[in-house]
């Protein structure tokens, strides 16, 4: 039996990436002028070419600095909920609420990847949506909630992503998602000590 289970309603892009601690330093002093930078290509470009952003503090664009992290997913959160379809005859046939029931475990990019944290400080970029990630599921079995759970990335501080979802001991394979609708987008600079 083929399964579709659709995760709704807020999630988005997510990226960790390292930037020099010099770079970093200079972007500090900068306030909201490095979300700006971040956000908009064209604000890079102007920044760049005008000058007022030297050569060796400019940054690509936030989706490209993923060195220690990258992934676009639903967020690991009570207002969201995964729906699992029957494939086979297009009818729902269970609505689970994402609670901590559901982990199975827990993993944290910034502390479980190599990364030099002598020469580096971490720059977050986060892209919020609202849409749906899908996961596929086949069996011979009819599904079974019990035999559901998840596996989570720690993004940063309280932030939880859906990173994969295991059923009966397997990971399931991802579809992919359509966060339809943009929200907000977030970047910041951490030292790295907050994970």
């Amino acid at each position: 039996m083929r399964y579709e289970i659709i995760g709704t309603r807020y999630g988005g892009e997510h990226t960790i990436g390292t930037i020099p601690k010099e770079v970093a330093k200079f972007w500090f002093t900068q306030g909201n002028r490095f979300k700006e930078y971040m956000k908009d290509t064209s604000i890079q470009e102007e920044r760049n070419n005008d000058g007022s952003v030297p050569k060796e503090y400019q940054l690509g664009e936030c989706w490209v600095n993923d060195d220690v992290f990258h992934n676009d997913t639903l967020e690991f959160s009570s207002e969201n909920k995964l729906q699992v379809l029957n494939g086979e005859f297009n009818g729902w046939v269970e609505e689970i609420k994402l609670t901590d029931v559901l982990v199975n475990k827990i993993m944290n990019p910034v502390r479980d990847r190599d990364w030099d944290r002598t020469l580096n400080y971490l720059v977050y970029g986060q892209g919020m949506d609202k849409g749906g990630w899908t996961w596929i599921l086949e069996t011979d079995e009819v599904f079974d909630v019990s035999k559901l759970k998840v596996n989570i990335d720690k993004y940063y501080d309280d932030i939880k992503l859906v990173d994969t979802l295991v059923y009966d001991g397997q990971e399931i394979e991802s579809a992919g998602g359509d966060g339809n609708i943009h929200h907000d987008f977030y970047c910041w600079i951490n030292c790295g000590t907050r994970t």
